[in-house]
């Protein structure tokens, strides 16, 4: 579409969540890239810019990486999605009910506790129970965290967001596969689909082109970086370091139906279950519909010194990608590009 990328810039220019915004801005038309655009720093201190190669972190976006690992094993006829989480790892659940499946699980219906309340103003590092965010590098160094967990409702009576569900994933595909999770996700899915700019990066050893993170001072032009505030390594439930051409690539692979066959991607893109009155849920990802049509495809992710959104719009083959590095409103950015993007329609 002639001059859409000039438009895009102008309606950004337009949005003052731009003013924080640290990262990249991706838009592409049926796999044909439209927009790019780079802001800010990769690395504060060596003023090393943000490119459109860079690697950022996307927090909870990862969860379709671990749902994609399961149905990868239930594909395989390794796994079912009613397996019961009691019948399949080896941990004391004596606080969980025993009917949690593996559906409950992705579909976050499973009712156990998080170990994190997304829905107040926690900071995120308080919920690591005391235990050093540089000692949370697997996925069973988690445990301490969830094994005493309790249920807030009976598997799939409600639906309430669970960071922890997600963990138990991770150790499921790690009973199942006899694989450690990370390397189950890098051999099995990054490898095959080559996103070779995709992996679990630890904090402390991150490799080039990766964006740190940071967290801005709200009375002054004072930050720090997130390095003590999330886990050292990022696991099932979140923390993955991508890029936006890499996410674009791992969506429209999905949407072949090549890696994994039709029947099973249509279980992740189908609604499982209603999360609040407009967005559904299927498996990692979250789906806008009207009149039983989808309209948007979306995973996003936050957190401290981390923004993520991916947004795909099936009708005219639109995709968006806002990584960042600095804390700012994903959803304005987006709606931003959306709202330029009807304009030039």
């Amino acid at each position: 579409m002639e001059n859409l990328g000039f438009v895009i810039d102008e309606g950004l220019k337009k949005c003052d969540e731009m003013d924080k915004f640290s990262g990249v801005i991706h838009v592409s038309l049926e796999g044909e890239v439209v927009y790019e655009k780079s802001v800010g720093f990769a690395d504060r201190s060596n003023e090393t810019v943000n490119t459109i190669d860079t690697s950022f972190g996307i927090a909870s976006g990862a969860k379709l990486f671990t749902a994609v690992a399961i149905m990868k094993l239930v594909e395989a006829g390794k796994l079912s999605l009613n397996d019961r989480l009691k019948d399949l790892i080896d941990v004391n659940l004596k606080n969980i009910d025993d009917d949690v499946s593996v559906h409950h699980l992705l579909t976050h219906t499973s009712g156990i506790e998080d170990y994190f309340d997304e829905s107040g103003d926690n900071d995120y590092a308080d919920s690591f129970g005391g235990i050093p965010n540089g000692k949370l590098r697997k996925v069973a160094d988690f445990l301490p965290l969830i094994e005493d967990k309790g249920m807030k409702f009976r598997p799939g009576e409600s639906v309430s967001y669970s960071n922890a569900g997600y963990i138990f994933l991770g150790l499921i595909v790690e009973a199942v596969s006899k694989m450690e999770f990370h390397n189950f996700v890098e051999s099995k899915i990054l490898k095959p689909c080559r996103l070779n700019s995709t992996g679990y990066h630890e904090l402390d050893s991150m490799p080039e082109k990766t964006a740190t993170g940071y967290i801005d001072a709200e009375d002054d032009d004072s930050w720090t970086s997130n390095i003590f505030s999330i886990p050292a390594k990022g696991g099932p439930d979140g923390g993955i370091f991508t890029t936006a051409g890499d996410l674009i690539r791992f969506w429209n692979i999905l949407l072949d139906g090549k890696f994994l066959s039709k029947e099973y991607v249509d279980m992740i893109l189908n609604p499982q279950v209603r999360m609040n009155q407009i967005i559904e849920y299927g498996y990692g990802v979250y789906i806008l519909r009207e009149k039983e049509v989808a309209k948007k495809y979306f995973i996003m992710g936050m957190d401290p010194g981390v923004s993520f959104r991916y947004s795909y719009y099936p009708e005219n083959g639109y995709s968006i990608v806002v990584l960042g590095n600095s804390e700012f409103d994903d959803f304005e950015i987006n709606e931003a590009v959306v709202e330029a993007i009807k304009g030039k329609q």
